[in-house]
């Protein structure tokens, strides 16, 4: 699918949110991730695709991927993702991810650091939505 930028918010220094729109309707379960793919002219070994936590909840309207950015030493990948402009549309596939709630009888702890905290925003928000959860 093809999925538009929105918007991009400075979350902190090194930071960003990327808000995006799909051009269809999809589902995911909070916590899965999805594949990006952005065509670049300095592509890396790595290549043109990666997959990030898709950071927004299933019931928000809207895909948003959050990452953290080192401007001296970051990837190709990660410079063509910042530099993308509003409006601005690139390629996403594939949801996957083991990493969600299946059981809502038990008990869970969440621990993360860092921007590891991207899937937790998902998933509590989306507990919080079901009122499974109040935060």
């Amino acid at each position: 699918m093809k999925v538009k930028l929105l918007k991009k918010n400075r979350e902190t220094k090194d930071v960003f949110s990327f808000i995006f729109a799909s051009d269809k309707p999809f589902e995911w379960k909070a916590g899965q991730f999805i594949f990006y793919k952005i065509p670049d002219e300095n592509e890396d070994e790595r290549g043109i695709t990666r997959h990030f936590t898709i950071s927004s909840a299933p019931f928000e309207d809207n895909i948003m991927l959050t990452s953290k950015f080192d401007f001296e030493k970051g990837s190709s990948f990660k410079k063509a993702l910042f530099n993308l402009n509003v409006g601005n549309t690139i390629e996403a596939y594939s949801i996957k991810g083991k990493f969600i709630i299946s059981d809502y009888g038990k008990k869970y702890v969440f621990i993360a650091g860092g921007i590891g905290i991207t899937p937790y925003r998902s998933i509590l928000l989306d507990l919080e939505h079901i009122n499974f959860l109040d935060i």
